[in-house]
C-alpha cells in the first residue's frame, strides 16, 4: 500500500498527477482526471486571410470548445461547420468560421477564407441583360464590361 503508479498520458493531454494505491484502494477515485486535454492557443490558429481574435475569445480554449472568427474583407468562409459545443444553441453568423480545439490543436481541416465573388447579375439601367450574364461569378475587384441598348 501507499505505492504510486506512474501515469503516461496520450498525445494532446497533460499529466496532473499519479495514481496511488492507498490501503488497497486506488486514489484518486476518478483516475480519468489525471490526464487533461491540452488547451489551444490563439497564436497557433492559422487560416490564411482570416481575422482571428487573439484575446480571451480564442486564447487558451479548452478542448471541445470553438473559436469563431471572420475572414478579411473581400473573403468569405468556406467549409464552415457548426462546432459540437454550439449544438442546438445558435447558428454561426453568416460568413463566419468556427474551428474546434482538439487536444491542444485547432481542427482547421477544410476551413478556409476564399475570395468573395459576385454571385448575381448586376442591374444596370439601359444595359443589354445578356451582356451582364458574364459578370456573374467574377472575383472581387474585377470589372465587367457590358453593352448598352
Amino acid at each position: 500500500s501507499r505505492e504510486a503508479c506512474p501515469i503516461e498520458c496520450k498525445a494532446g493531454c497533460r499529466k496532473i498527477g499519479d495514481l496511488w494505491c492507498l490501503d488497497g484502494v486506488w486514489s484518486p477515485a476518478i483516475p480519468t482526471e489525471l490526464c487533461q486535454p491540452l488547451s489551444c492557443r490563439a497564436v497557433d490558429l492559422l487560416v490564411e486571410n482570416a481575422d482571428v481574435p487573439k484575446g480571451v475569445e480564442c486564447d487558451n480554449l479548452p478542448a471541445g470548445l470553438a473559436c469563431v472568427f471572420q475572414c478579411q474583407a473581400g473573403y468569405t468562409c468556406q467549409g464552415a461547420r457548426k462546432p459540437n459545443n454550439f449544438a442546438n444553441m445558435f447558428d454561426l453568423p453568416v460568413g463566419s468560421c468556427a474551428v474546434e480545439c482538439s487536444f491542444g490543436k485547432w481542427n482547421v481541416h477544410g476551413i478556409k477564407c476564399v475570395e468573395r465573388r459576385c454571385t448575381m447579375r448586376p442591374a444596370v439601367q439601359h444595359a443589354d441583360p445578356s451582356s451582364l450574364d458574364k459578370c456573374i461569378g467574377m472575383s472581387s475587384g474585377s470589372t465587367c464590361a457590358y453593352a448598352c441598348w
